[in-house]
């Protein structure tokens, strides 16, 4: 009899563990859950929803988070995805800076998770015309049409002081806002470019966090780390990220392009939702 006991509890023992097992190795490779909390992707995402994110599609990442210099950045692995991000994908990553709030310097914050829709891939060219996304030599509708000719259709003063109006840069050289922006370059793993002011002021963040160097700009005059340099050529591929909700969502247009390396997968579910008036039905296994 108190054999029969201790049988049974040790089955129960290694399903309990294997199911645990399972879960765990689950959400390293195959998917995770996250629940949206802003309206910045309404109507596609609303606030309550529970989405699962695939990482088949990209590739799901290893990453060590014991990093003995917590300067430098985590050192990621991707196995091989079935595909890259496409323009239009819906994709979780973990946000570009340490501070919500503070886009001086590049960081993986990996706690702070985004969802956003990938309107530009590594080598497109990006520019907003009238609120409207577009890409150089491509005829394409970019993000969410409605809600772009929604916000073109707003009066906004040229001097406006709103908040979600400024983006990057924010220096008078440029002087680019959610009506007119860019045209943008988005880097390209093994791509260069000359270095000038101009590309300066633009990837100054992303140069320095690639290389763990400091770079400096005087009168045409590009220094890093005391170095006068004249090219510079990436070492990562970068995503252009926005909001569908697009009249009231920080994103790159405001702090910035996102590293390949900090995308968790592609959205392909809602898994649940859940609203102030108990679960919206219809939203309930929708997928994306």
């Amino acid at each position: 009899m108190l054999k029969s006991i201790k049988t049974k509890f040790y089955r129960v023992g290694w399903i309990v563990l294997g199911i645990i097992l399972t879960y765990i190795i689950g959400s390293v490779f195959l998917f995770s859950f996250f629940k949206v909390n802003s309206m910045s992707m309404y109507p596609t995402l609303e606030p309550g929803d529970i989405i699962v994110v695939w990482k088949p599609v990209l590739g799901a990442r290893i990453y060590n988070f014991l990093v003995k210099n917590p300067s430098k950045p985590l050192h990621v692995v991707r196995v091989l995805g079935e595909r890259d991000i496409e323009r239009n994908d819906i994709v979780v990553f973990n946000f570009p800076y340490e501070i919500w709030n503070k886009w001086e310097k590049i960081k993986m914050n990996s706690t702070m998770y985004y969802v956003k829709r990938c309107i530009a891939l590594p080598g497109d060219s990006i520019y907003i015309d009238k609120g409207i996304y577009k890409i150089k030599g491509l005829k394409k509708n970019l993000g969410n049409i409605v809600m772009q000719r929604h916000l073109a259709e707003i009066n906004i003063p040229h001097d406006s002081k709103d908040f979600f109006y400024k983006t990057l840069l924010y220096d008078t050289t440029f002087r680019w806002n959610i009506m007119q922006f860019g045209p943008l370059y988005i880097p390209k793993k093994g791509h260069s470019i000359p270095l000038n002011r101009k590309n300066f002021i633009l990837y100054k963040n992303i140069i320095e966090w690639e290389t763990q160097m400091h770079i400096s700009c005087s009168k045409e005059k590009i220094m890093l780390n005391n170095i006068f340099v004249d090219r510079y050529k990436f070492q990562h591929d970068y995503y252009f990220m926005a909001g569908d909700n697009v009249s009231s969502s920080i994103d790159s247009r405001h702090w910035g392009l996102v590293p390949k390396e900090f995308i968790v997968g592609k959205v392909c579910l809602i898994l649940n939702s859940v609203g102030n008036d108990g679960i919206k039905w219809n939203r309930v296994l929708h997928t994306i």
